[in-house]
Formats: structure tokens, C-alpha cells, sequence
């Protein structure tokens, strides 16, 4: 859909799966910048002193592993074959 079908009425706008989708985009993307966030704060040599050796250890590997695998999942789904994201961006880019 282009925005010249919008403006002349042809199509509606609001595309309920694809607003769904950019929202969980948007979530995820957030999520894991709270969580490297909380990764480079806890790695300041000043707040390693004040951790323990649990909390740190609990910090660098658990905490760690989740913000590099959100944003995989979300390449992964972006270029999965059943929904043909890609073709669908790319045809509205060339529109």
C-alpha cells in the first residue's frame, strides 16, 4: 500500500498485523538495551568493587546471553520465508 492509495481512499492505513509486529520490534529492542545497559554498568570497575562475587557472576553470565539473542530473533522472524517480510518492505520502498 502507498500513500497515494491512503489519500485517494482506496486503502485503509491501519494494518493491524504489521502495527502488532513493529511494536514488538520496538519492545524487544528496548529490552535489550535496559539489559546491556545493566551489563555495562555493572562491568564499571566501580560497581564490580561494590558487588559481590554472586551478584557479578549473576550479572556478566545470565544477564548477558538475553540482549544478544533478542535482537537474532528478530532478524531471524524479519527474514523468515512464511511471512515475506523483506519482499513486502522492499516493494513498498520501490512504490
Amino acid at each position: 500500500m502507498t500513500n497515494y492509495e491512503v489519500k485517494e481512499g482506496v486503502a485503509d492505513s491501519w494494518q493491524e498485523d504489521e502495527v502488532w509486529r513493529m511494536e514488538l520490534y520496538l519492545s524487544t529492542g528496548i529490552m535489550a538495551l535496559c539489559l546491556l545497559s545493566l551489563l555495562a554498568i555493572a562491568s564499571l570497575p566501580s560497581v564490580a568493587d561494590a558487588l559481590n562475587w554472586r551478584e557479578f557472576t549473576f550479572v556478566q553470565a545470565y544477564a548477558a546471553r538475553p540482549p544478544y539473542g533478542l535482537p537474532y530473533c528478530i532478524v531471524v522472524h524479519l527474514f523468515s520465508p512464511a511471512d515475506n517480510h523483506i519482499n513486502t518492505l522492499i516493494n513498498t520502498v520501490q512504490n
